[in-house]
């Protein structure tokens, strides 16, 4: 597992696992999530976290990408969520969330964000799904900006583990709107045969920046690169670079 250690050492951190109710992890206990990232997730549902590589350095700062969560029926007869079971039993609706965790050096870049909307963009526009999800603390801010950076609104409170906790949403349709909202579209348009790529467009067909990207499983990656589009750029903020995205392993 070539990324275990730099891993561990993020999971170690008590300031980026302050939200975490299991809180830091071991290096064995950070083996354990790894094994279950790749051999359940990516191979039962197609998806699971990747490894985020900053660009500047290729070093490898976090792990960002979408967890898949089963829906059930909570203590109290209300909706709750369980963690997505190697084997489950029956017919099972699943939620697909935006999952992000960047080392502490890295913060305040809006890095969390651009990889976000990156896991946002292939969600919706590559696996197609109808919509995504974020769970965290709503005494974590930095998490609650990202999520509404990215369009996501709230939509209930979910039992989890036994606990309330907003759920913040966002359907592809809205996701959608926001693109118009903004003058801009997205398109996928092949590469090549292994790599397609999808460009963000403004309506005149000014490319102002591409995603490339391949399937998930085994080696998933994305790569911000700006145009030129001085207006367009500077609403998009810190989405255009600085991050790039490819399979955990």
């Amino acid at each position: 597992m070539d990324d275990l250690d730099d891993l561990a050492t993020i999971y170690r951190d008590p300031d980026v696992r302050r939200y975490f109710p299991e809180g830091t992890l071991t290096s064995e206990e950070t083996r354990e999530e790894l094994e279950w990232i790749i051999d359940i997730y990516y191979n039962r549902y197609g998806f699971g976290l990747w490894a985020t590589i900053y660009k500047e350095t290729g070093a490898f700062i976090g792990r960002c990408g979408l967890l898949p969560w089963t829906t059930i029926i909570g203590q109290d007869g209300g909706p709750a969520l369980s963690a997505a079971s190697e084997h489950p039993l029956g017919p099972t609706r699943t939620e697909a969330e935006v999952a992000s965790l960047l080392a502490k050096d890295y913060w305040g870049q809006g890095l969390g964000t651009e990889a976000a909307q990156a896991i946002v963009d292939y969600g919706f526009e590559q696996l197609h799904l109808p919509r995504l999800i974020c769970l965290f603390d709503p005494a974590n801010r930095a998490s609650a900006r990202v999520a509404g950076n990215i369009g996501m609104t709230f939509e209930r409170d979910v039992e989890l583990d036994g606990e309330l906790v907003p759920l913040h949403a966002i359907s592809s349709e809205r996701a959608r709107e926001l693109r118009g909202s903004l003058g801009l579209r997205l398109s996928v348009s092949p590469r090549s045969r292994r790599i397609p790529c999808t460009l963000l467009e403004n309506r005149d067909g000014e490319s102002l920046f591409d995603i490339d990207s391949c399937l998930p499983y085994p080696d998933t990656s994305h790569f911000l690169s700006p145009r030129h589009c001085p207006h367009d750029q500077k609403r998009l903020g810190p989405l255009l670079d600085g991050v790039r995205q490819r399979s955990i392993r």
